[in-house]
């Protein structure tokens, strides 16, 4: 056996073949916990390992019947107009994240960086993109609360510094009752430097005629502020009888007194995108479009954005939860094939070996959500249970089940990067978690791409095959000559910014 054995280790196998160049009484070429071994890994190892799978895409695209013949002759084309800026926007105007609930990277969080108690649902129709939140109090209980909750502790906020709250609401009028003063509405509860606390509220209108408005709240400390909790709550009780849900979209804090248009936090971008300035120019369409700079994201990169059902077929499948080949290099410049699939007995994603079959790794899935303060990753997820995996580009695609934001059970279909394992060892990188609009209690035993083509996946269970159609919504915009290139097709685009 290898001194360092692939398949025992998870390591970007570039970074092995740099090291196997090293002394033998080298750290670097035998410890890949040494400093050496965790430098290469950074710096050369995932980029080689990237070039190396570029190069072979160039190739494969060289044949006929190896291209893909989908990639830039399906791209969509749009003139913008002559007075667009396209200059990237450097101050955020809005403090707060994700204020439009446009990105998740969990089907059970109301979007990164907000918390929810209660019965909170993520759903059409929207102000801003394709979906937003509604605040549902239960009709069989009452004094229960339905909340959202952001804590900003990265602002700093001074003595006699305005800051102005605001969202948009829709409702229709309830049975009837009385407004409460402390639990329905916009609340801001300010902890100061000297660890006090206040609190300040408006209320949503009774109704508004299920049209979208919107309510401010300005508040100006006494002091310097410390932290603040943004909440959009209400209770439903004996006297104040809610029945109907209120939709929020379009929250955010700004600097002075005045609530103005509706702006994006500059880093409200995907979590797979390396590129980091936002583009002031916003596509409302039908659906939130990323903007992308590069052809590898718009691309070889890309992620699905959401998925529809393109037809069911009712078909006989033997169960195969294998997929993605891979090569490993080990110490003695061996290749080693593995494959992944799932282990049903451990619950786990498998890296296995072919010949032999031994087993590399044993993975979970960690999934990103957010701080005020940066990126976080969660590990320990209660209720996954995974179901098959297939490989495609440099992407593993997990299918799994997990609990929803209903608290139910969903399916759900995880991106994952298998390069390198994060945050930790034992855990791949769920780069995007899809919920798949699919039956639930039924053993999906098979994923499968076909043909190369990522814009279909195929999930088989005992006795049915459901065809998905992955969405990928994307623009890459041309400065130079004004166009913006998309790669799905929409019956109308508004520019607004």
């Amino acid at each position: 056996m290898a001194l360092v054995d692939p398949r025992l280790h998870s390591f970007p196998d570039e970074a092995q073949r740099l090291n196997n160049r090293l002394p033998e009484w080298h750290a670097g070429r035998r410890l890949r916990s040494s400093n050496w071994a965790q430098i290469t890994s950074i710096l050369d190892g995932m980029g080689l390992e990237d070039y190396k799978a570029q190069e072979q895409r160039a190739l494969r695209n060289l044949y006929l019947y190896t291209a893909h013949l989908d990639e830039l002759d399906l791209t969509r084309i749009v003139d913008l107009p002559t007075l667009v800026d396209l200059t990237p926007r450097q101050v955020n105007t809005n403090i707060l994240r994700n204020g439009s609930f446009e990105t998740r990277a969990r089907p059970d969080k109301i979007a990164d960086y907000w918390s929810h108690t209660g019965s909170v649902v993520v759903e059409s129709p929207a102000l801003f993109g394709a979906q937003s939140v509604a605040l549902s109090p239960p009709t069989t209980t009452t004094n229960v609360v339905a909340r959202i909750s952001q804590t900003i502790s990265s602002d700093a906020w001074n003595s006699g510094a305005s800051r102005t709250f605001s969202t948009w609401y829709r409702i229709k009028a309830w049975t009837g009752g009385t407004i409460p003063s402390t639990s329905h509405g916009l609340i801001v509860i300010v902890t100061y430097g000297n660890n006090t606390t206040a609190t300040f509220r408006t209320a949503f209108a009774a109704d508004t005629n299920d049209q979208w408005r919107r309510i401010t709240l300005t508040v100006t400390p006494a002091s310097s502020v410390a932290k603040y909790e943004v909440r959009l709550e209400t209770t439903r009780s004996a006297s104040f009888d809610i029945t109907t849900p209120i939709r929020l979209d379009a929250i955010q804090v700004e600097v002075g007194t005045t609530a103005t248009t509706w702006q994006a936090h500059i880093f409200d971008q995907p979590n797979w995108f390396e590129f980091r300035a936002r583009l002031p120019l916003e596509f409302d369409g039908p659906v939130p479009i990323f903007n992308t700079p590069t052809l590898r994201e718009f691309y070889y990169e890309a992620i699905p954005t959401r998925a529809t059902i393109d037809g069911v077929r009712w078909v006989t499948s033997t169960a195969d939860r294998r997929g993605g080949f891979g090569e490993a290099v080990d110490f003695h410049k061996q290749r080693w094939a593995y494959l992944w699939d799932v282990d049903t007995t451990n619950n786990k994603v498998r890296k296995i070996g072919l010949d032999p079959a031994d087993i590399y790794d044993l993975m979970n899935l960690s999934f990103f959500t957010g701080t005020d303060t940066g990126r976080k990753f969660e590990e320990s997820v209660t209720g996954l249970t995974y179901r098959s995996v297939a490989g495609l580009q440099r992407w593993i695609w997990v299918v799994h089940e997990m609990t929803g934001l209903s608290g139910s059970t969903i399916v759900a279909l995880s991106v994952v990067d298998p390069r390198v394992p994060y945050p930790s060892p034992t855990h791949y990188e769920s780069k995007q978690t899809l919920e798949l609009p699919v039956p639930t209690g039924i053993d999906y035993h098979r994923v499968e791409f076909r043909m190369e083509d990522p814009q279909y996946l195929y999930l088989l269970a005992t006795d049915r095959e459901y065809r998905l159609r992955l969405h990928y919504d994307y623009v890459m915009v041309d400065a130079t000559r004004l166009q913006a290139h998309f790669r799905e097709p929409y019956s109308s685009l508004a520019i607004a910014g």
